[in-house]
């Protein structure tokens, strides 16, 4: 905070800066100190002259800087400011150079200041120093005036009459405010007027240097009861003001800005940082934290639509590509306009049923495509099984990689579509051949490429290195081709001659040992037992990684074997033999993992097809084909205590079960066209199956009628028999409706509510419950 001080000479300045300073740092809840050493050195000389009795003299021609922390009311304000000649500011025709480059310095102090101080002698001045003082004052405002636009001053303006003590001699009547205004109206009345014209923020101070009192019997000053008066009190007065004018600044900015939180924020961030404390600060630090939370709630208001509009956009678009996915498949399975292939419309079918679709689920689309699939799947099959055979027909005329692949796929896809087909065999069988002769192809291409590209006539051992494990792979992966001979001549020329490249005697006698081993796992426990009784042998990191390179080799094989493989037991074998060897340690963790999630996959596609929307006897079957394969080959059996369950049950309706059946209740629909007319119905209920057929009590007048009929049903898993209900109606006329279970597997029917025609009839059978097959271990 920048001060400044006006006031001719004599009036004062110089002993009042010095004796507020000398106060000892504190007067009440005020205290002052200087900031730097020459502040502190200029105001102790003077005080020292002041107390030795030396009056001071005027102040040399010059601006003196003075810093100074003066705090009040628990605040602190750095004050800077300069002391000067009372002469600058006098009027002075004429002046030299030197004088009035002074005054214009001392102009511009008086523009940055963001307060004033203006210094009066107390008195009774004669006309002639009242109309200079007035000039001198005159000066003052137009600088000021042409910094404020010619408008009202803003800036806090204490008019701080000095040698108060002239005026009154007790500080009983001494801070009367009306008596000071009185006073300088009376001695001072244009320059009051002036000043309170231009000036918004005006404070009047009577105050004196001395104090009161402090007089020796004969007159003179006694410089060692110096009290001094009211010299505070302009400070604190300017302070708080500059306080209050700032806070209106920003409250200001904020009326112009109510929209601009952040802005607004800054501006009140940045005053705190100013203040540190008092009010205004506290009023500060309150809006901010208003501010800051109206500015969340726009953010987060904002936000919350953004994301909003970016979820339905989402959604839209996700409906529109599901939509346009629906209806290309409605159109390509439509049987009498399709102009599409059969086999790739199926494969792309199966790839949609097996997918997630939201709207597809939720607006029974896949119901209906799974539907369209089966007619076209029965109405296309001679079609299929055609194209297929001309594919089959000219496959010599497209001998490529591509195209071997692209038939195995369309004879998967066949086969996978057709499982009772009577083409079967076929397809299997040219499934077969071209899976063979794809083989063939691929270790003549990979044979064809190695043999090119057999480093012979170069040096280098990286490069010898990567032939070699290229050529190792190619053995274990094309066991039973015809050029594994070949290119085992090529490895052992290759190893040789990668052995006599290493600079390392004990290297190339551990390589030239290592060549003569053909078998993989001869390899990998050579290499091992040679670092357990070499351990600090300097190639260790090659040995690791060969042996490193050789097991990537095997577990790889082990995953295609698995991959390719079509029945669990195939799939689980080479997982099985890789953890039982205990010289393949580096991808143990990741077999067993690998190993699970087979067994899981094989638990879970069994527990799907038990749950109550997928039962039926063609699924009750592959599940027990399921189970079998997974007590007799499954490695970990974390599911057995299940499937164990599951088979007893199994076994049990094989053999033949009866059940104890309770025809326990109806539901009826009163808008149901069987019971129009009627008040209240008279109804029974018929169960048939096969030769076995219960009537129920006839039951009157209730449209929630209880029979609570017992019937005893055998039942087997490969009887053709349905379950049939008639529910009838003997009011006026005896007529009824009736239902037929849409496939044999009676124990799906017996414990739910069967619907005819908008009736329900509650049927229960705790005994055809079967086992369940939890996907999550229960607690």
């Amino acid at each position: 905070m920048k001060l400044s001080i006006f006031g001719p000479r004599g009036c004062g300045k110089t002993t009042y800066l010095t004796c507020l300073y000398a106060q000892g740092g504190k007067v009440g809840s005020f205290a002052i100190s200087a900031k730097d050493e020459p502040t502190r050195n200029y105001l102790a000389e003077r005080w020292h002259q002041l107390f030795t009795g030396t009056e001071l003299a005027p102040t040399a021609l010059g601006l003196i800087p003075l810093h100074l922390v003066f705090s009040a009311n628990r605040q602190a304000y750095d004050i800077e400011l300069q002391d000067f000649a009372g002469a600058l500011v006098m009027q002075d025709r004429g002046q030299d150079e030197v004088k009035k480059k002074l005054k214009d310095a001392l102009r511009k102090s008086f523009q940055e200041s963001s307060g004033l101080m203006i210094f009066i002698e107390a008195g009774e001045p004669d006309f002639q120093s009242q109309f200079d003082r007035r000039v001198e004052l005159d000066s003052l405002m137009e600088v000021l005036h042409e910094q404020n636009n010619r408008e009202l001053i803003t800036r806090p303006i204490a008019i701080v009459i000095t040698k108060w003590d002239k005026i009154i001699s007790s500080t009983g009547k001494s801070d009367q405010a009306k008596e000071v205004e009185e006073f300088l109206k009376q001695n001072y009345e244009n320059l009051y007027a002036l000043v309170q014209e231009h000036s918004q923020n005006l404070q009047i101070f009577a105050s004196s240097a001395f104090g009161f009192e402090m007089k020796t019997p004969d007159g003179q000053l006694d410089y060692k009861k110096i009290k001094p008066f009211n010299l505070e009190k302009p400070f604190t007065w300017i302070g708080s003001t500059i306080d209050k004018l700032s806070y209106s600044k920003c409250e200001l900015f904020e009326k112009d800005n109510p929209k601009n939180f952040s802005a607004c924020i800054q501006e009140y961030t940045k005053f705190c940082k100013n203040v540190n404390a008092g009010v205004y600060y506290e009023k500060a630090r309150h809006r901010i934290r208003e501010l800051n939370q109206a500015l969340w709630k726009r953010r987060t208001k904002r936000t919350a639509i953004l994301c909003l509009t970016m979820f339905l956009i989402l959604i839209l678009a996700d409906f529109l590509y599901e939509k346009n996915e629906y209806q290309n498949l409605l159109l390509a399975l439509d049987v009498e306009n399709s102009k599409s292939e059969t086999l790739p419309v199926i494969q792309k079918t199966h790839s949609y049923l097996a997918s997630f679709r939201i709207f597809a689920n939720g607006l029974k689309w896949k119901e209906e495509i799974n539907k369209k699939l089966l007619d076209f799947q029965k109405n296309n099959e001679e079609k299929a099984f055609s194209e297929l055979e001309e594919l089959y027909k000219y496959r010599n005329n497209a001998k490529d990689v591509n195209s071997m692949e692209a038939r195995l796929k369309k004879y998967e896809t066949f086969l996978q579509a057709y499982p009772a087909s009577l083409k079967r065999s076929s397809i299997t069988t040219w499934k077969q051949e071209e899976e063979s002769a794809l083989y063939l192809l691929q270790a003549e291409i990979a044979f064809q490429e190695l043999k090119s590209s057999f480093p012979k006539n170069i040096d280098d051992a990286t490069i010898w290195e990567q032939w070699i494990q290229r050529g190792q792979n190619f053995v274990i992966k094309y066991s039973t081709s015809d050029n594994v001979q070949a290119i085992n001549k090529l490895l052992e020329e290759g190893q040789t001659k990668l052995a006599k490249l290493s600079s390392d005697d004990q290297y190339r006698k551990f390589l030239l040992e290592l060549i003569k081993i053909k078998d993989t796992i001869e390899y990998i426990r050579y290499c091992q037992n040679y670092l357990m009784f070499n351990p600090n042998v300097s190639f260790r990191s090659k040995i690791e990684e060969k042996i490193k390179e050789r097991e990537d080799s095997i577990f790889e094989n082990v995953q295609q074997k698995a991959k390719s493989a079509k029945d669990f037991l195939n799939q689980v074998n080479p997982y099985k033999e890789y953890i039982q060897t205990k010289e393949f340690q580096i991808h143990q963790g990741q077999a067993k993992k690998e190993l699970a999630q087979i067994e899981e996959n094989l638990y879970e596609s069994m527990a799907k097809k038990n749950l109550a929307e997928n039962i039926n006897v063609q699924n009750i079957k592959a599940i027990a084909e399921y189970a079998k394969q997974y007590q007799e080959n499954a490695y970990y059996k974390t599911k057995t205590r299940y499937v164990s369950q599951w088979l007893e049950w199994y076994e049990e309706i094989k053999k033949g079960k009866e059940f104890d059946i309770n025809i326990k209740s109806a539901s009826l629909n009163e808008d149901s066209s069987l019971f129009k007319g009627v008040f209240k119905p008279d109804t029974y209920v018929i169960l048939s199956y096969g030769s076995e057929k219960v009537l129920t009590n006839p039951i009157a007048d209730n449209w929630h009628p209880v029979y609570n009929k017992n019937c005893r049903i055998s039942w087997h898993l490969e009887s053709s028999e349905s379950l049939s209900l008639e529910l009838w109606c003997t009011d006026w006329r005896d007529n009824s409706y009736s239902w037929s279970s849409p496939d044999t597997f009676l124990p799906k029917y017996l414990n739910q509510d069967i619907e005819i025609e908008g009736n329900r009839v509650h049927l229960r059978c705790p005994s055809a419950r079967w086992p369940e097959l939890p996907l999550r271990e229960k607690d």
